[in-house]
């Protein structure tokens, strides 16, 4: 349970940014994956939630954290 915890104190609710790519984090379920929607998929409300073990997948520990806005220019 403390490895959970840690990771949840780890990451943040919000926007990430790796080069051109942008994710949002939800949040953590119960058995330690991260759940987040691409920026497509959030922008175009889709229902669509994909989840990843923080141990297998090291995009958000490389991830730049930005914050709960993204600033989207018009289009």
């Amino acid at each position: 349970m403390s490895e959970l915890t840690e990771t949840q104190r780890k990451y943040k609710r919000g926007w990430y940014r790796k080069g051109k790519q942008y994710r949002f984090l939800f949040g953590l379920d119960r058995y330690g994956m991260i759940l987040y929607q691409s920026k497509s998929n959030k922008l175009k409300n889709s229902r669509g939630v994909y989840g990843v073990h923080p141990s297998f997948d090291k995009w958000f520990n490389k991830a730049e954290y930005i914050g709960l806005e993204l600033e989207v220019p018009n289009e």
